[in-house]
């Protein structure tokens, strides 16, 4: 009968965590769409050019002034760092508000940070709010943070399965199967809350453009070797990736001159998109583009490289965001290249459209070690089943591949709960 009890108290918890992330996340797509839907940085490339250093110098002094002192961050590694201290309360609001206006100070100047770490913290701090407010016990605490989080990515992405997925995957990392019945409920009732109206707005303004791979008209083979190879590739360029973030941390640390150091980010950031426009993806639609279209071998390398420059530097040197959707940029870029050269050396015939899709998602699964989580996010952003054992496949190995060779994730240290991003 206790058991019972829980199960349904579970329930209603997931059931209230749904309807307020889905109204939260309903209101920050909404804002998102009419931030940067229309915006286009090819009208005046000057604007964009300049945007970096003047947004490089107000990250600097908020830095330099804000004096918050946030040593768990706003991004996936901050939720995990609060369910490793679980009776500290580090979400606190002030952090919540601040960090917001800091985000949007990075994307409006053009600094190559993703939206969708914040998003998860967003999540769950609204459940950590209500858990210590109300005074809960450290396994209530524990579920209505993780219900923050899938029903907030539910609510915004209207992909509730890798919602759960990357709660059970990537921020509780383990079986939990108490907490799973209310993380369930918080996503599907959230999603239902968060993407009901306008289709323009709620259709998943920040997935949009990649639904855009649902149009192509694919045949999916099993490619063994050219598999193989993409998931080699896909978990040795997450190492980098994950590297390249935290060497550049080590690089523009610099606490006593943060103005200096942001501006002088912004000037290199201006300076790559000089040459290399498509960095500025928030306000571009690039991704489909990238999937879609003909860029050419020499261009898409060219992208992927200028993109894991600005991207380093704008985690590192003051930037607030977080990196799965700057992962998803350059892991589209990886599988698009990597089809081209496979077409081009006759391993497989596919489309590399198609490649660039499987790309994308193994390379999140590398750099977050979410092999499964990835699989359910190619399902439902192209509704085609048939990716699903390619992309399992392939995210498999790139998942394995970066934890043999990499200590360190993006979202945490393996070797403890504590994270060290």
């Amino acid at each position: 009968m206790k058991n019972s009890y829980r199960i349904a108290y579970n329930l209603w918890l997931g059931l209230l965590m749904g309807l307020i992330t889905g109204l939260f996340g309903r209101l920050i797509n909404i804002v998102i769409y009419h931030m940067f839907s229309q915006a286009d940085p090819f009208v005046n490339v000057k604007v964009m050019l300049i945007l970096p250093i003047v947004g490089g110098l107000l990250l600097g002094l908020y830095k330099k002034y804000s004096h918050i002192d946030n040593p768990s961050g706003f991004d996936v590694s901050a939720v995990r760092n609060e369910l490793y201290c679980i009776q500290s309360y580090l979400m606190r609001p002030k952090y919540l508000l601040a960090n917001i206006v800091a985000l949007f100070v990075s994307l409006i100047s053009g600094w190559s940070v993703g939206k969708q770490g914040p998003v998860v913290y967003v999540g769950a701090a609204i459940g950590s709010f209500f858990a210590y407010i109300k005074k809960r016990d450290a396994s209530e605490i524990k579920i209505l943070i993780t219900s923050g989080v899938s029903g907030i990515l539910a609510a915004i992405f209207g992909t509730p399965l890798f919602a759960i997925a990357f709660v059970i995957e990537v921020i509780l990392n383990d079986r939990d199967i108490e907490a799973w019945t209310a993380i369930v409920m918080a996503s599907i009732v959230s999603m239902l809350v968060g993407q009901r109206g306008g289709a323009e707005i709620t259709s998943n303004y920040i997935f949009k453009y990649i639904y855009a791979v649902k149009n192509l008209d694919i045949a999916i083979n099993f490619e063994i070797f050219s598999f193989i190879l993409m998931g080699m590739v896909t978990g040795f360029a997450a190492i980098i990736y994950t590297q390249s973030v935290i060497g550049m941390k080590k690089i523009f640390i610099d606490r006593n001159r943060p103005v200096v150091i942001a501006v002088f980010a912004g000037i290199i950031i201006s300076g790559v998109g000089y040459f290399y426009p498509e960095i500025f993806d928030v306000y571009i639609q690039i991704i489909p583009r990238i999937i879609l279209d003909d860029m050419g071998l020499y261009f898409l390398a060219g992208l992927l490289i200028a993109k894991y420059i600005v991207t380093s530097i704008s985690l590192s040197a003051g930037g607030v965001g977080g990196v799965f959707m700057t992962g998803i940029y350059m892991g589209a870029c990886i599988g698009k290249i990597l089809g081209i050269i496979i077409i081009s050396l006759g391993m497989g015939n596919m489309s590399s459209d198609v490649y660039a899709v499987i790309g994308m998602v193994a390379f999140f699964a590398g750099f977050a070690n979410a092999p499964f989580s990835a699989t359910l996010l190619a399902l439902e952003i192209t509704s085609t089943p048939a990716f699903i054992i390619p992309v399992l496949f392939v995210s498999v190995i790139s998942a394995v591949v970066f934890k043999s060779f990499s200590k360190q994730s993006l979202y945490g240290n393996y070797n403890s709960s504590s994270t060290s991003l």
